[in-house]
Protein backbone atom coordinates (compact mmCIF):
# COMPACT_ATOMS: atom_id res chain seq x y z
CA UNK A 1 0.00 0.00 0.00
CA UNK A 2 1.12 3.54 -0.62
CA UNK A 3 2.10 6.66 1.45
CA UNK A 4 0.08 9.48 1.75
CA UNK A 5 2.67 11.61 -0.56
CA UNK A 6 1.94 8.97 -3.29
CA UNK A 7 -1.50 9.21 -3.04
CA UNK A 8 -1.30 13.40 -3.18
CA UNK A 9 0.85 13.02 -5.62
CA UNK A 10 -0.79 11.13 -8.25
CA UNK A 11 -4.05 13.16 -7.15
CA UNK A 12 -1.88 15.81 -8.49
CA UNK A 13 -1.17 13.70 -11.73
CA UNK A 14 -4.53 13.03 -12.40
CA UNK A 15 -5.95 16.60 -11.44
CA UNK A 16 -4.19 17.81 -15.03
CA UNK A 17 -4.96 14.94 -17.54
CA UNK A 18 -6.65 15.23 -20.44
CA UNK A 19 -10.21 14.27 -20.98
CA UNK A 20 -11.53 12.19 -24.04
CA UNK A 21 -12.02 14.83 -26.10
CA UNK A 22 -8.11 15.96 -25.21
CA UNK A 23 -9.50 19.15 -22.76
CA UNK A 24 -7.19 19.12 -19.67
CA UNK A 25 -9.27 19.77 -16.39
CA UNK A 26 -7.77 21.03 -13.31
CA UNK A 27 -8.20 20.52 -9.86
CA UNK A 28 -6.94 23.24 -8.04
CA UNK A 29 -7.88 21.19 -4.79
CA UNK A 30 -6.98 17.48 -5.82
CA UNK A 31 -6.03 15.72 -2.50
CA UNK A 32 -6.22 18.71 -0.20
CA UNK A 33 -9.47 17.91 0.85
CA UNK A 34 -10.83 15.44 3.17
CA UNK A 35 -14.60 14.21 3.93
CA UNK A 36 -15.89 14.88 7.97
CA UNK A 37 -17.84 11.88 7.56
CA UNK A 38 -15.37 9.21 7.07
CA UNK A 39 -11.91 10.79 7.06
CA UNK A 40 -11.32 9.85 3.41
CA UNK A 41 -9.78 12.26 1.14
CA UNK A 42 -12.45 13.57 -1.56
CA UNK A 43 -12.24 12.52 -5.14
CA UNK A 44 -11.80 15.16 -7.90
CA UNK A 45 -14.73 14.62 -10.16
CA UNK A 46 -16.17 16.59 -13.42
CA UNK A 47 -19.84 17.76 -12.99
CA UNK A 48 -21.73 19.68 -15.55
CA UNK A 49 -18.68 21.48 -17.35
CA UNK A 50 -16.70 22.66 -13.70
CA UNK A 51 -14.79 20.69 -11.10
CA UNK A 52 -15.90 19.54 -8.25
CA UNK A 53 -14.98 17.13 -5.50
CA UNK A 54 -16.86 14.25 -3.78
CA UNK A 55 -17.11 11.50 -1.26
CA UNK A 56 -18.87 8.24 -1.14
CA UNK A 57 -18.03 7.58 2.33
CA UNK A 58 -16.54 4.15 0.60
CA UNK A 59 -20.02 2.70 -0.07
CA UNK A 60 -19.85 2.20 -3.96
CA UNK A 61 -22.64 -0.67 -3.52
CA UNK A 62 -26.97 0.45 -3.33
CA UNK A 63 -28.06 3.24 -1.11
CA UNK A 64 -29.23 2.39 1.94
CA UNK A 65 -30.95 4.00 4.63
CA UNK A 66 -28.03 3.87 7.18
CA UNK A 67 -25.58 4.69 4.54
CA UNK A 68 -24.66 8.82 4.23
CA UNK A 69 -25.43 10.51 1.24
CA UNK A 70 -22.93 11.31 -1.29
CA UNK A 71 -21.02 14.92 -0.65
CA UNK A 72 -20.90 16.78 -3.73
CA UNK A 73 -18.78 19.78 -3.60
CA UNK A 74 -18.32 22.51 -6.52
CA UNK A 75 -14.95 23.64 -6.32
CA UNK A 76 -16.48 27.61 -7.44
CA UNK A 77 -18.23 26.87 -4.14
CA UNK A 78 -15.34 25.89 -2.19
CA UNK A 79 -13.46 28.66 -3.21
CA UNK A 80 -15.36 30.89 -0.94
CA UNK A 81 -15.73 28.10 2.33
CA UNK A 82 -11.85 28.05 2.01
CA UNK A 83 -11.26 31.71 2.08
CA UNK A 84 -14.05 32.29 5.01
CA UNK A 85 -12.12 29.21 6.95
CA UNK A 86 -8.57 31.17 6.25
CA UNK A 87 -10.52 34.40 7.59
CA UNK A 88 -9.85 35.62 4.21
CA UNK A 89 -13.07 37.03 2.64
CA UNK A 90 -12.16 37.55 -0.52
CA UNK A 91 -9.34 34.77 -2.30
CA UNK A 92 -8.25 36.65 -5.36
CA UNK A 93 -5.94 33.55 -6.67
CA UNK A 94 -7.45 30.42 -5.85
CA UNK A 95 -4.38 28.77 -7.26
CA UNK A 96 -1.98 30.55 -4.87
CA UNK A 97 -4.03 29.55 -2.23
CA UNK A 98 -4.45 25.91 -3.26
CA UNK A 99 -0.23 25.80 -3.40
CA UNK A 100 0.20 27.49 -0.11
CA UNK A 101 -2.18 24.52 1.46
CA UNK A 102 -0.10 22.09 -0.51
CA UNK A 103 3.30 23.95 1.14
CA UNK A 104 2.24 23.82 4.60
CA UNK A 105 0.76 20.46 4.69
CA UNK A 106 -3.00 21.95 5.52
CA UNK A 107 -6.06 19.78 4.56
CA UNK A 108 -9.42 21.01 4.17
CA UNK A 109 -11.74 19.06 6.18
CA UNK A 110 -15.21 19.06 4.17
CA UNK A 111 -19.01 18.63 5.41
CA UNK A 112 -22.19 19.68 3.64
CA UNK A 113 -22.69 22.79 5.65
CA UNK A 114 -19.04 24.36 5.94
CA UNK A 115 -14.88 23.42 5.74
CA UNK A 116 -12.94 23.72 8.32
CA UNK A 117 -8.85 23.69 8.39
CA UNK A 118 -6.87 20.88 9.66
CA UNK A 119 -3.04 22.09 10.48
CA UNK A 120 -0.28 19.36 10.30
CA UNK A 121 0.27 17.37 13.13
CA UNK A 122 3.66 17.88 14.52
CA UNK A 123 6.39 14.76 14.18
CA UNK A 124 6.78 13.45 17.98
CA UNK A 125 10.55 11.86 17.70
CA UNK A 126 11.79 9.81 20.81
CA UNK A 127 14.39 11.28 22.89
Amino acid sequence: MGSEADFVAIQRMRSGRPNQDGESREYLFAGLLRCDTCSRRMDSHWVHGRPGYRCRHGHTGPRTEHAPATLYLREDHLITRIGHALHMPVVASPSLVAAQLRARHIMIVCTADGVSVELPRPILRAA
